[in-house]
């Protein structure tokens, strides 16, 4: 009845397309950044409900977190795919395919979308092999004994295993398989097969009209229920602006120990040494201080402020230094303000340490 499944040819098409523009933008084909994903459009919750990105919850269906992510759904999706092609027909399918990938991506905001931006197919594939089990099962008497059997429990027993999965293992977004799964597998029930060759055209008419209905009445009411999480927004344009700053602050860094080891080989005097900090290395670290103010909180990042601390730190002690040497500031008060600080040096470089983050030495 459907002789060239060409929907899910062109659904698999539109993904590996994709992936193509994708490295084409420089992306990486193995573990794709999670700000480049969403620059591509990826599924976040604040982007969707506060900034009405609606158009994310299925952009993100056809991304993937590299090339083995994407291999994995295609592979499942040609699997299920073509069955359900030839029992519901193209345009049915597509119905299915699309519906079940919206619903997931809406579930998807109340759970993983939250934090992190969601991507893939799986929900959409999930979709379909929730279609796929539904459709067996309703005309399991007119479907031959072992074919019936055989796909209830190989399907069935996959699509168990990789919720089980799902729900075992972090990093995977489980809420968009649910989702999917659920949706697909009422779509299915309302529509109608094309095996059931005693249906009207008028009767698979209002089927798909309902069917569409139901899911988009899902969909929003889950789009309208959730709640804005991380602003990945904010997140990902600080991380930028981090990134363009790191260079700065590692100049900084490396010109004040070059001066510090001058003046501990005799080659740089006191008095030359306060005249550079006072001159050059103080403002280089208050316009670096001030742009890390700026950035403000960003809890993706676990060693930020500890590093914004830090580079605090030794802004306050060049400063200190330079008012004990000019005779500007208390002496005792001074020294005992730099002993205060000395330790929180010291106990704010073993945190970085232990995170494995780069350490300025005092």
């Amino acid at each position: 009845m459907t002789p060239t499944p060409w929907a899910l040819y062109a659904v698999i098409a539109v993904n590996v397309a994709v992936w193509v523009l994708n490295l084409f933008d420089g992306m990486s084909p193995m573990q794709p950044t999670s700000a480049d994903l969403f620059a591509w459009g990826a599924n976040s919750a604040t982007a969707v409900v506060r900034d009405g990105e609606y158009w994310r919850l299925l952009t993100a269906t056809a991304l993937h977190g590299g090339v083995l992510h994407l291999g994995l759904n295609m592979f499942a999706l040609w699997d299920a795919g073509r069955r359900v092609c030839q029992w519901f027909g193209n345009g049915q399918f597509l119905l299915i395919y699309l519906g079940s990938g919206l619903a997931g991506s809406a579930l998807s905001l109340h759970f993983s979308s939250q934090q992190a931006v969601s991507v893939g197919a799986s929900g959409a594939v999930f979709g379909v092999l929730g279609a796929l089990l539904v459709g067996v099962y309703q005309h399991r008497a007119s479907v031959p004994k072992a074919m019936a059997t055989q796909l209830l429990t190989s399907q069935g027993m996959f699509v168990a295993l990789m919720l089980v999965q799902g729900f075992a293992r972090p990093g995977i977004d489980n809420a968009a398989h649910v989702g999917g799964l659920v949706a697909g597998a009422l779509m299915a029930w309302l529509l109608v097969e094309l095996i059931d060759e005693r249906a009207t055209p008028a009767l698979r008419r209002r089927r798909q009209v309902l069917a569409v209905g139901a899911t988009a009445v899902v969909v929003g009411a889950l789009v309208w229920l959730a709640q804005p999480g991380v602003d990945h927004r904010q997140l990902f344009g600080a991380q930028d602006r981090l990134a363009q700053l790191l260079p700065r602050m590692k100049s900084a860094e490396a010109a004040l120990q070059n001066d510090a080891r001058e003046h501990k080989a005799g080659r740089l005097s006191e008095s030359q040494l306060v005249d550079s900090m006072e001159q050059r290395h103080i403002p280089a670290y208050r316009a670096i201080h001030r742009e890390l103010t700026e950035l403000g909180h960003m809890p993706h990042l676990p060693a930020w402020a500890d590093i914004r601390e830090l580079h605090g730190i030794v802004l306050e002690v060049m400063t200190l230094e330079v008012g004990q040497y000019r005779g500007t500031v208390d002496i005792p008060q001074t020294n005992d303000r730099l002993k205060v600080l000395s330790d929180r040096m010291a106990s704010v470089g073993a945190r970085l340490r232990a995170k494995n983050a780069p350490v300025a030495k005092p």
